[in-house]
């Protein structure tokens, strides 16, 4: 039998996906018939498990009783496998689609920027959540000799909503005074509808600053 090894314990640390390099056991890796990574998928899509296998093997699409995807191609110079993409117990998990794999990092993307004077201290704000989304195919990591697919990168999930803000502080002699607007979206929006319902809300301060709000929210509009 030509599958060189199964890849039990992989890769990652809570909340984060990584990448592993599990060499091949001593088998006949050659230019016709190479040592791929292959992922095993459930039904729901879910990478269950990383073999290395040879397409000889695992071309039909089947090994073991279990649906199987060519994940990461062997060394373009030695044949051999390059390792692959698992989540450990616990994180998001890595899901194949039409031979596509996405990644998820779940660190939430912020983003600050702060105008400070004399006098006060003007805060602008947007937020976004979660993080980024990676994806890559399998053609991705033909002809690289350390493995790592080039990448796909989604900056935000397109059902992610943004809050902006802005809050200011005047401090005086006698006290100190504090304003404020906010507005939340709970997903994605046009340029038109946001700038629209910021004159509906008649948020003035908000509005004010469209310019900077709208640059920073770049990738996120429809």
């Amino acid at each position: 039998m030509k599958i060189k090894s199964i890849i039990g314990s992989i890769l990652l640390t809570v909340g984060a996906l990584a990448f592993a390099s599990a060499p091949a056991n001593a088998g006949e890796c050659s230019a016709e018939d190479p040592c791929h990574t292959y992922a095993m998928v459930n039904d729901a899509g879910v990478v269950t498990n990383i073999i290395v296998c040879q397409p000889s093997v695992c071309g039909s699409g089947t090994f073991a009783g279990s649906r199987v995807v060519p994940q990461v191609a062997a060394n373009a110079e030695t044949h051999q496998n390059q390792g692959g993409y698992l989540a450990n117990p616990g994180s998001t998990p890595v899901v194949e689609s039409n031979g596509r794999f996405t990644l998820t990092n779940d660190n939430p993307t912020i983003t600050t920027s702060v105008t400070q004077n004399e006098t006060s201290k003007t805060v602008l704000s947007t937020s976004l959540e979660p993080g980024v989304q990676n994806s890559f195919t399998f053609n991705d990591t033909v002809g690289q000799t350390n493995g790592r697919p080039v990448m796909r990168t989604e900056t935000i999930d397109k059902s992610i909503g943004a809050t902006l803000s802005y809050s200011n502080t005047r401090n005086s002699e006698s006290a100190t005074a504090t304003s404020g607007e906010s507005i939340t979206f709970d997903e994605r929006q046009t340029e038109e509808y946001v700038e629209l319902e910021l004159m509906i809300q008649e948020l003035t301060k908000l509005l004010a600053n469209w310019s900077w709000f709208r640059s920073s929210l770049l990738g996120w509009f429809l």
